[in-house]
């Protein structure tokens, strides 16, 4: 992919509630341009203020790709991590519910249209066989906030639900879908002895799990009969 950029920036220090203000940091180590945005207390809940914030509106005639935000790194380093985009939200004693990225995608027609709606795209673009697990689609790492506290029991690593739990917000129609992916190995790999729930229903995979050939489905009623290893709560 080639992307070709034109470039017409404008620096200004808007005061909207609080203090904002953008800098030019002479030390490359820390920054080439850098905001901060002291947010006052108070303020007026729901109603969202940035640091910085990037606006595109596109017209009915518009062809070219239009991104309201865009970050590129050419990694030549041998070393370091290197990122092209990265979110950050730390969260303190007291503090409310904190997120350190956040996608949305809001089809604003009323209407379910026909083009495609994508909260998410995730991209792993490279060539040959991946002997050493390198690379990675989708990387959820658990770790502590705190060096030296407790580890991290977090309750649920990957999520798929409604707004607030409200099912009149709509449903899903398929909540992970593998059909067009080509899977060398195993579609799910757990570790020995880790339970796979069924609504209120758990399989446990003592040894190497399961091998399903293609076309061929599992009736875990005859499963359960058979060895047990479905076990209802």
């Amino acid at each position: 992919m080639v992307i070709k950029m034109k470039l017409k920036a404008t620096i200004a220090a808007v005061m909207l509630c609080g203090v904002a203000h953008a800098d030019v940091i002479q030390n490359s180590e820390v920054a080439t341009l850098f905001v901060t945005r002291q947010a006052p207390a108070g303020g007026q809940a729901g109603w969202v203020n940035s640091a910085m914030r990037g606006y595109t509106q596109t017209q009915q005639g518009t062809t070219s790709f239009e991104w309201a935000v865009l970050g590129i790194v050419d990694n030549y380093a041998t070393g370091g991590e290197n990122v092209g985009v990265y979110g950050q939200g730390n969260k303190y004693q007291g503090a409310g519910p904190t997120w350190g990225g956040v996608f949305e995608a809001r089809d604003k027609s009323g209407t379910a249209t026909p083009s495609a709606l994508v909260g998410l795209e995730v991209d792993n673009f490279a060539n040959g066989v991946d002997k050493l697990g390198n690379k990675v689609g989708v990387d959820i790492v658990i770790g502590k906030g705190v060096a030296s506290g407790a580890p991290n029991d977090a309750g649920i690593g990957l999520r798929i639900g409604n707004v607030n739990g409200d099912a009149t917000q709509g449903s899903v129609a398929v909540g992970i879908d593998m059909s067009q992916a080509v899977i060398k190995d195993a579609a799910i790999a757990v570790p020995p002895g880790v339970p796979i729930k069924f609504g209120q229903s758990t399989l446990t995979i003592d040894a190497d799990g399961m091998l399903i050939i293609n076309g061929q489905t599992i009736d875990l009623v005859k499963l359960a009969k058979r060895t047990g290893a479905l076990r209802r709560k």
